[in-house]
């Protein structure tokens, strides 16, 4: 059995100072309990500080055991993660703060709980021969899942298993010119897991301040501004791991030093991360301003005789979902040539071609930018289909490496050429499914509600250029590096020019013309050998 362990921990001070001068006195809410509660006024002059505290740790452990079974080889596992801050976060005076647009409820990171991981793994490599054939596998199966997480999470207590399998068959060796040729065909599946980070399931708590009463005259003793401080728990408890399902196929050869690889591969994740909305009602007072007497006061006016209505409003606010799919479909493929003999070159070709949809699983929210009565529109409609595009790009890289020997140099050239690149925007949804009022009830979306002249506002329109297929044609860069033995081979000296040449011929779309430039990047870099 191998045990490895590996532990960190640091701690990360910043301390700053700065005289902050504004161009006029500003408002600022500092409360952390929902309620009514009056600004506090920052003077245009003062002097503020910032320390910002870290103390992160680290903590990993492994243990892995390997032994034979039946004839086969299998190994097993397990595995430990632990990541959590106890600094104090950012540190500050919430009356003179460091920036008045910034976050005036700080948190500290201690505060966040640790993010904490286990995972078992086990793995089988075979190979049995068919006749002629080779058969090579390697099958595996991974659990993990996150200890101590809340149970009002969904994910509290659920193990996450990822199968995967990989097999391989070897023709038969054959005879060419002399030299063996060694030929294959492959082929792979696999789901892999990807936890939510502490920063998505653990998110700070908002602070919200809405202005019920703004009275700012040019007397600073008779200023009042009144907020009506809410708070939002954006927590996730319904978010879950997001699992991409990759599979593959491919084939290789090799004969007399010349090697050849193929390989198409997709990738499906529905349940990626993404950052979705949700809406709360909120009901806040709007007192009248032009109902204070000015001639009357002596300081503040009061609110309690002050005539007010009341105003709800939808607010939106942001959250991690699992409403993400990214679908991926690529070929790559490889070749490399021997080394040519008179000039000690050797020439490797590889590149690939890529297709990704990203689109949304989930229905999603969204708000008509239209304003009503001097209002934010009242509705929010629900869309299945929203905020699909697609990219794809086909590039080949030709890489010349060549030797001198004698003098210790090695001469690499690459040519990165990029046949295509281009992107299109998929027509989402223009009606939306549903809609939500200021109650906060669920309405469906008819032929009807779309007759209705406020509600058709949801009906999205789309204009047929914004779907056009986007095509950035052929560029290619040349670059240059020589690299230089030194010390008996204990070291490599390097010089190297990235976008040495480049060739990005201008291109039209839409009859406006685009054009590409590039600057060299010059470097030098060394590495020893010890």
């Amino acid at each position: 059995m191998v045990l490895t362990a590996s532990f960190s921990y640091g701690h990360d001070v910043i301390d700053r100072w700065k005289n902050v001068i504004l161009t006029s006195e500003e408002p600022i809410s500092v409360s952390r309990v929902p309620g009514e509660f009056d600004a506090i006024i920052v003077p245009t002059r003062y002097q503020a500080t910032l320390v910002v505290d870290g103390k992160p740790f680290y903590a990993y452990l492994r243990a892995v055991s390997r032994w034979r079974l039946l004839g086969q080889n299998v190994m097993a596992g397990a595995e430990w993660t632990f990541d959590k801050n106890f600094g104090e976060g950012s540190v500050f005076d919430v009356l003179r703060p460091f920036s008045t647009g910034s976050n005036t409820r700080p948190r500290a990171y201690k505060e966040i709980p640790a993010d904490s991981n286990i995972a078992i793994f086990a793995e089988e490599n075979g190979k049995a021969a068919l006749g002629g054939f080779g058969l090579e596998w390697s099958a595996g199966i991974r659990a993990g899942f996150m200890p101590g997480l809340s149970r009002d999470y969904a994910m509290s207590g659920k193990v996450a298993i990822d199968p995967r399998a990989n097999l391989r068959l070897n023709f038969p060796e054959t005879v060419i010119g002399g030299y063996k040729l060694e030929a294959g065909i492959y082929g792979g599946a696999g789901i892999h897991t990807k936890f939510p980070t502490m920063d998505m399931l653990y998110p700070q708590l908002q602070y919200r301040d809405k202005i019920q009463l703004n009275y700012w005259p040019v007397e600073k003793e008779l200023r009042r501004i009144n907020f009506l401080v809410y708070t939002i728990d954006t927590t996730p408890y319904e978010l879950g791991p997001a699992r991409n399902l990759k599979w593959e196929i491919g084939a290789d050869a090799s004969w007399n030093g010349w090697t050849a690889s193929f390989d198409f591969f997709t990738e499906d994740m529905t349940s990626g991360f993404r950052g979705g909305s949700d809406y709360m009602r909120v009901v806040a007072k709007d007192y009248d301003e032009t109902a204070i007497d000015k001639s009357s006061l002596t300081g503040p006016p009061s609110t309690e005789n002050l005539p007010y209505v009341l105003d709800t409003n939808l607010v939106a606010y942001g959250l991690a979902t699992n409403g993400s799919r990214t679908l991926k479909r690529g070929v790559e493929y490889t070749f490399t040539s021997p080394r040519i003999p008179v000039v000690n070159t050797r020439v490797t070709v590889n590149g690939a071609w890529f297709k990704t949809r990203y689109m949304n699983s989930q229905p999603e929210w969204e708000r008509p930018s239209v304003v009503i009565s001097g209002k934010n529109y009242p509705y929010i409609g629900l869309y299945d289909k929203n905020d699909s595009r697609m990219y794809d790009s086909f590039n080949t890289n030709f890489l010349l490496d060549t030797q001198v020997p004698s003098l210790g140099l090695i001469f690499t050239t690459s040519f990165q050429c990029v046949w295509f690149s281009g992107q299109q925007y998929e027509a989402d949804d223009s009606r939306p499914v549903a809609y939500l009022d200021k109650d906060l009830k669920m309405h469906p979306f008819t032929d009807e509600s779309d007759a209705d002249g406020i509600l058709h506002r949801m009906v999205r329109e789309f204009s047929s250029s914004l779907l056009e297929y986007r095509s950035e044609p052929f560029y290619m860069n040349v670059n240059l590096k020589i690299s230089k033995t030194l010390l008996r081979e204990k070291a490599v000296a390097s010089l190297f020019v990235n976008r040495l040449f480049t060739v990005a011929p201008d291109y039209e779309i839409n009859g406006v013309v685009k054009r590409r430039s590039s600057t060299p990047y010059f470097g030098m870099e060394i590495s020893f050998k010890i």
